[in-house]
């Protein structure tokens, strides 16, 4: 059988990202509240999340016309272009507009600087949802590009805009490193750019920690859906240095040969939610040597002794004494093939269990970091409430003022979003589970 192996690194920064976390949030409370909810497109690349939601009686709709005024329509993350709004505002049904804060960002950029006379440059996919919503927002022309040398082909076909005022934006998750190679380009064939960085800053430090995390292992699984534009780019990041999976459940891993892995690192997409997540390691840890107890080794014996014992009794000098020691000898080795059996899955479960915990928790000191965190928002007389969600931890505080964000990365916050004056929510990945429980025996 496939031996386990060694280790599982998980990475910080796996999972839901702020926008998706959002998004689905949005969505959940709207069917809990009980309203009829369609979706502007799939909510997320993530077919699982997708497919509870329908259960859940949310239909996904493609065109405004499908809406209708007894209807809340989300519009998802991606965003949609300004015609698309209208339309939808013109069917009568509410929206409720999910676009990811850092998108819409993008869309304020595109409308407050272009113009018929300012063109405007989007480094990304012109296909992704994303992508068409934001030219939705360009008031004269735009094109797009994915890599440097799409980019030089547009100035080679646009000579005039080597000194023409541009706007140059990018998709939040368009790849760090074909951005840097972009901007040279700009550099070089444009004088009158505005170049406005637009990469999320999750996407950055996602890529950056994959990057890292690929270097030093055998084998790097990246968990996400395959429509998932960020996903995809973590797989690229990562197969450049070691052999590299994209699954979307955890039923794909079973296909997977982990023999020659001492070390398998994991990361996730912003559209995988932590119990894939968490399906995923549980099924990983299952490839384990279980011929090795002694219930195994006396089966194994006992199967060779009816072996011979049977090419003994089918001799035609073998005395009739012959015949019945191996039937009961394949008695014997039924009876303790089902307890072996029995014993042997009982015994890897729990070791199953036991491991998975371990793979999560990756060897960090959850107690540190929660006592960290909790000095770096004022000490406990400031929280005044504490929650966890996803991929996140939220707090509630009596004085906003005494947080500390640079000392919050510093004890592992992936990021910090404060949303009101005396709200904070910490941002852990898929270590925030034992944080939490942690920082719950501290308050």
């Amino acid at each position: 059988m496939k031996r386990v192996m060694k280790r599982i690194e998980v990475a910080k920064t796996a999972g839901f990202c702020f926008g998706v976390n959002r998004a689905v949030e949005m969505t959940y409370k709207l069917v809990d509240s009980g309203k009829k909810v369609a979706t502007f497109g799939p909510l997320i690349h993530n077919p699982v999340v997708i497919e509870d939601l329908e259960k859940k009686g949310v239909r996904v709709i493609n065109s405004p016309i499908e809406a209708s005024a007894d209807t809340t329509v989300v519009v998802r993350t991606h965003g949609v272009g300004a015609s698309v709004y209208r339309s939808l505002e013109a069917t009568g049904a509410d929206i409720c507009d999910a676009t990811c804060p850092f998108v819409k960002k993008i869309h304020r950029i595109v409308g407050e600087n272009s113009s018929p006379d300012i063109p405007v440059l989007i480094a990304g996919d012109s296909g992704h949802p994303e992508v068409i919503g934001i030219m939705g927002h360009c008031h004269g022309e735009c094109f797009t590009f994915r890599n440097a040398e799409e980019l030089r082909k547009i100035f080679e076909n646009h000579p005039e805009y080597s000194e023409k005022k541009i706007t140059v934006v990018s998709q939040t998750t368009f790849s760090v490193k074909e951005w840097q190679e972009s901007l040279k380009i700009i550099k070089i064939l444009c004088t009158n750019a505005n170049v406005f960085d637009t990469i999320c800053n999750a996407t950055q430090d996602r890529q950056k920690e994959a990057s890292e995390l690929s270097q030093r292992v055998d084998m790097m699984i990246i968990i996400g859906g395959s429509q998932s534009s960020n996903t995809a780019k973590l797989k690229g990041v990562c197969e450049k240095n070691c052999q590299t999976y994209l699954v979307e459940r955890a039923a794909d891993v079973k296909n997977i040969d982990f023999s020659a892995c001492d070390v398998v690192g994991v990361t996730a997409g912003a559209s995988t939610p932590a119990c894939i997540i968490k399906e995923v390691l549980c099924n990983m840890n299952s490839f384990q040597r279980i011929c090795r107890s002694p219930a195994f080794l006396v089966l194994a014996l006992i199967l060779c002794a009816a072996v011979i014992a049977g090419v003994v009794a089918l001799a035609p000098a073998a005395p009739k004494v012959w015949i019945v020691i191996p039937v009961l000898l394949a008695v014997a080795a039924v009876i303790c093939f089902f307890v072996a059996r029995s014993t042997s899955k009982a015994a890897l479960q729990k070791k199953k269990e036991a491991e998975n915990e371990g793979v999560v928790k990756a060897d960090l000191d959850h107690a540190g970091i929660a006592a960290n965190i909790l000095a770096a928002l004022g000490g406990k007389a400031n929280v005044q409430k504490a929650s966890c969600c996803a991929t996140r931890l939220r707090f509630q505080l009596k004085d906003g003022a005494k947080v500390d964000e640079k000392a919050l990365k510093s004890a592992g916050a992936s990021g910090v979003i404060r949303s009101t004056p005396t709200a904070c929510q910490v941002i852990l990945g898929t270590q925030v589970r034992f944080v939490y429980e942690e920082l719950q025996k501290l308050l």
